[in-house]
């Protein structure tokens, strides 16, 4: 989200940061939202100006961006005490619509996180056209996943003796199926 009253500020460096997100448990987690938004990027989809991506922070861990499902759009400007190396792929320039992102958390699988939505303006590029944009807006942000009933089983190591050639495994009490 960014300024409701307007576009956002020069030197914006904003971070929305979801509650905790409980994976541990979870296979293949996924996060699904609609979004929409103007970021100030001069000739997408090699702007280098402003910036919006996504990062996720597992417990104890540093903030890691991550990639959206077909890739984000733009490039990112490294001027300006930038978060991010220049050429780093963001969101910037104008959604057409809402669109549907998707991004896999599979690597925080296990883990317990927060999502970090970022918005960061080059401000070297306001001073010189005096553009911002509306921002990056967020809705039905879903985080889903399978989630384990019950444990895996375990096998417990034994000894099932030995097979000498020509014998059956049914004399050794193992069954098949």
């Amino acid at each position: 989200r960014s300024n409701r009253g307007g576009d956002y500020k020069a030197g914006t460096n904003a971070t929305l940061t979801s509650p905790p997100i409980d994976l541990r448990g979870v296979s293949d987690p996924q996060l699904t939202l609609w979004h929409w938004y103007e970021v100030f990027g001069s000739d997408t989809p090699n702007s280098f100006d402003d910036a919006a991506w996504l990062e996720v922070q597992a417990q104890g861990e540093n903030p890691i961006r991550v990639e959206p499902e077909g890739g984000y759009t733009d490039l990112s400007d490294g001027e300006s005490d930038s978060p991010l190396a220049e050429g780093t792929p963001v969101y910037a320039g104008h959604s057409v619509d809402w669109e549907r992102a998707s991004f896999d958390l599979r690597p925080f699988a296990g883990k317990i996180i927060r999502l970090r939505f970022r918005l960061w303006n080059d401000l070297l590029e306001v001073l010189s056209n005096g553009a911002t944009g509306a921002g990056w807006y967020l809705d039905e942000v879903e985080v889903s996943g399978r989630r384990f009933c019950h444990p895996a089983p375990s096998l417990s190591p034994g000894s099932l003796g030995t097979v000498m050639q020509g014998e059956s495994l049914l004399n050794l009490g193992v069954q098949g199926t």
